[in-house]
């Protein structure tokens, strides 16, 4: 599975998403890398297979695997990095709402 941080419209809460994912590398396998100035790749950790479910896919253990992976996925790691996110961007609304106006 790949996520993306886009190039959006405010390099500022870019910047503070990609920094608050960039200390959960426990979430994101890319965390920590590079901001760059188009999409970045973040990517989710772990392949749903192995390189030697390639060669099975009709094998029912394989079918398995991947149902497994995308539950998991679902009820686990996507409410995790959809919190680490929706926190990151409070935190710019909230940082917004302080700055006096010009």
């Amino acid at each position: 599975m790949i996520c993306t941080l886009g190039p959006g419209t405010d390099e500022s809460v870019r910047q503070k998403i990609h920094e608050d994912i960039s200390r959960h590398g426990r979430l994101f396998s890319h965390a920590g890398r590079d901001l760059g100035s188009s999409y970045t790749r973040l990517d989710v950790k772990g392949p749903m297979t192995e390189e030697a479910d390639y060669g099975n896919w009709d094998d029912p253990a394989v079918r398995a695997k991947i149902l497994y992976w995308i539950a998991d996925f679902a009820e686990n790691r996507f409410p995790e990095m959809n919190a680490v996110i929706v926190e990151s961007l409070r935190e710019c609304e909230a940082q917004r709402m302080n700055q006096p106006s010009r």
